[in-house]
């Protein structure tokens, strides 16, 4: 290890070894403390942690309030097998080795995101909404039979905090380097009789992380403003309305492109030999510093995302209840970024830019659950439409000027999906119990999308010349259908014990690349085949959660850049192993640990594809990537968190610390040298004093302690350089909250 991450173990861990030894010798024969009983609705229904006979990670609000965790990023590590990154401001979720790879409007993704029990459909969309929240379940493994489509690595469920029956209020502010400065403000309480109100209001800042040599200005940095409201209204004794509206607003220099390098000596940068600059390059051709950048193409994010739901919950019998969620959402965005990485102009049609990328995005949603509740039946019976119109594309500069030419490819994409599904569990007897359920799916992906410079139509040049008149416009339509059903037992050998088995299938859409002009790609399908035990002690001093899958996964879409363009190709078969371990104990009251351990292999079994990377790297022709690594997987990982409270007459003091570590993993198909993240360490720790009539708190806390350069996703891009993006470097500020 080097100095850096030596000081940082020694910062995360000795102090807290320091305070916990002379503590302990105090409280060995004290009792242990109590671990937070959590209830999940990963089955549509509210459920303990603990009996649910499926995979799930869920920390609750208070969970994540301890650990500082304000953003979906920052939930990397903190369920086994589960990857959350940023790629040009569009969120990856990795659960199990599944990932979609596609970050342009339109795309789907592989693991379901909910708010609300809303489906959020854009990708652009995600990570938004994590302020107020009451609690986050990660659902590990297909999802098709409960959560539909685009769920075929499972599904991210965020729960926001509902109003109180009494006034309340609460505000927070840190501060912290790279001038950071964010706040929360809470206020619920009753507005008239049976009638609830809640409003939430997050705003998020920080300078910029990168300096761009070209204008001696920092970007990589935030500007973000979020809001919700939350009403309930409390018709009847069986009859209750929750309306949701949500805003969120992003106005920065946000989410840039970094030139990591060139991955060929022979072809330099086009924009260095028309007589621009680049960031300093070593003699292998790599980014001696890849924080910074050199770009005329101004790093530009500007999004604004809105959301209104309405839940209604009727009780229709003591046994059955009904329930609707009817949701709308809008986003519209652009990024602006330069993907060749120097001083020279290459001009999209948005001149100031070499790269701009914008979308719009409607999406109107219902869904109708009919949920029964018997002496030893629990069933969910549903129906479910979703309609999405995406409006995008974006616009980039091929060859510097004044030679041609910018290329605008995009248009419209109206993906209507209907749905039906039925779940029922039934309890043989007080310890064996059986699940059995299925989804038929089906829906229509239409396309009208073309390419453009300057406004003028082209014509006759690659996948154009397929098209009618050779002309590159493409109006096309495409229908796509799928059963999903899914199966298991379960038996309870004792009230702390319980272990399943089960069989499940997953289903992601196809259809088409918003700016590729290609034919409709293939719908993905995994089979998951699971074994898990689940045990907690009687007096919930310690609780363990194990699982092990098998996956077939096959036609997984996978993303190309060949010649500057984006495009989507099905691979034919991968397969994935892995076993999972969460496993967390207070063994006295003061001290609770947890630990969430992975063993992935994730591997394609036959996938061959010509070499979208020639002339840079490699000959032409076709390339074999059976037996290969998958993106954005690590073979081993390691998430362990200790946390230490000392109680007071004045208050109480906590100090944790959480080291988060991740074997190597790769971000292309061809798991070569230039395209990967070696293994690395995260290390962050805090510590929080809070009064002893819990209103207030002051808390000091560091994140990336080591200030590791981790990348979070890099590709060859037409340049023959590598255009990448990074996690946040070290960062550490001040808290202090008040609640009333």
């Amino acid at each position: 290890m080097q100095p850096s991450t030596k000081q940082a173990v020694c910062t995360l861990f000795g102090v807290l070894a320091f305070v916990v030894a002379p503590a302990h010798a105090s409280d060995v024969a004290a009792s242990g403390g109590t671990l937070e009983e959590v209830v999940v609705t990963a089955q549509k229904r509210a459920e303990n942690l603990e009996r649910v006979p499926l995979a799930v990670s869920a920390l609750s609000g208070n969970e994540l309030e301890n650990r500082g965790y304000t953003s979906l990023l920052d939930l990397i590590g903190a369920a086994p097998n589960l990857s959350v990154v940023y790629n040009t401001g569009v969120v990856y979720i990795s659960v199990r080795g599944i990932v979609a790879q596609d970050a342009l409007p339109g795309a789907d993704p592989a693991v379901a995101s909910h708010l609300n029990g809303i489906y959020l459909a854009s990708h652009e969309d995600v990570g938004t909404a994590f302020y107020d929240v009451a609690r986050v379940e990660v659902l590990k493994g297909p999802q098709g039979t409960l959560f539909g489509r685009n769920a075929v690595g499972g599904a991210i469920n965020i729960i926001t905090n509902q109003p109180t029956d009494k006034f309340e209020a609460s505000a927070e502010v840190t501060a912290g380097n790279y001038h950071s400065l964010n706040t929360r403000e809470v206020i619920s309480g009753p507005l008239a009789h049976n009638v609830l109100l809640r409003v939430a209001i997050a705003t998020d800042n920080h300078s910029g992380y990168s300096l761009n040599l070209y204008d001696g200005k920092y970007y990589d940095n935030q500007n973000a403003l979020s809001g919700r409201t939350t009403l309930v209204i409390n018709a009847a004794d069986n009859l209750a309305l929750t309306t949701y509206l949500d805003y969120h607003r992003e106005h920065d220099g946000n989410y840039p492109s970094h030139l990591g390098g060139i991955v060929n000596l022979a072809f330099p940068l086009q924009g260095v030999l028309a007589g621009g600059q680049a960031i300093p390059l070593g003699p292998d051709g790599l980014a001696l510093n890849p924080r910074l950048l050199n770009d005329y193409s101004i790093p530009l994010n500007r999004r604004k995302s809105w959301g209104v739901s309405e839940e209604i919950n009727w009780k229709l019998s003591p046994h059955i209840s009904l329930k609707s969620l009817t949701g709308y959402r809008h986003f519209d965005g652009i990024l602006g970024t330069n993907f060749q990485g120097t001083t020279w102009p290459f001009p999209s049609d948005y001149p100031n830019y070499n790269y701009e990328q914008f979308s719009q995005t409607h999406q109107v949603s219902e869904e109708l659950q009919l949920i029964g509740k018997a002496d030893k039946l629990d069933s969910v019976f549903g129906l479910y439409y979703l309609d999405s119109v995406i409006e995008g594309g974006y616009s980039f500069g091929l060859t510097p000027e004044p030679g041609p030419f910018p290329l605008t490819t995009g248009g419209t994409l109206d993906k209507p999906a209907y749905a039906v599904f039925g779940q029922a569990t039934y309890q043989f007897t007080d310890r064996f119990g059986a699940t059995a359920g299925a989804r038929y799916s089906r829906e229509t992906n239409d396309a009208n999308t073309s390419w453009t410079s300057g406004g003028v139509l082209l014509s006759g040049f690659g996948p154009c010349a397929n098209l009618p008149g050779a002309l590159c416009h493409q109006v096309a339509s495409a229908t796509f259908s799928s059963f999903t059903p899914r199966l298991e037992g379960h038996y309870q050998w004792t009230d702390g014990l319980m272990t399943y088995a089960s069989a499940s299938k997953g289903f992601k859409s196809g259809g088409f690349e918003i700016a590729a002009l290609t034919p409709a790609f293939r719908p993905a399908t995994v089979w998951t085949y699971e074994v898990g035990a689940k045990a907690v002690s009687p007096d919930r001093h310690w609780t363990a959660n194990f699982a092990a899958f098998h996956s077939d996964y096959k036609d997984m879409q996978v993303q190309e850049i060949a010649n500057g363009i984006t495009e989507i190709v099905n691979a034919a078969k991968s397969k994935i192993d892995g076993v999972e371990l969460e496993v967390a104990a207070r063994p006295t009251s003061r001290l609770t640990i947890t630990d969430s351990v992975a063993y992935l292999d994730a591997r394609y079994s036959d996938f061959t594809e010509q070499n979208p990377n020639f002339p840079f790297m490699g000959p032409p022709g076709i390339l074999d990537n059976s037996g290969h690594q998958l993106q954005y997987t690590s073979k081993y990982t390691n998430n362990l968190r200790v946390a230490y409270e000392m109680a007071f007459a004045q208050g109480s003091l906590r100090l944790s610390g959480e080291w988060n570590w991740r074997d190597k993993q790769y971000f292309s198909e061809f798991n070569d040298p230039f395209e990967q993240q070696p293994a690395y360490s995260l290390y962050s720790a805090s510590i929080r004093y809070t009064s002893s009539d819990g209103k207030w708190y002051l808390q000091a806390f560091g994140r990336n302690l080591a200030d590791k350069l981790i990348i979070s996703q890099t590709s060859i891009g037409g340049c023959g350089c590598l255009n990448s993006q990074f996690m946040p470097p070290r960062t550490y500020g001040l808290g202090a909250g008040y609640k009333y």
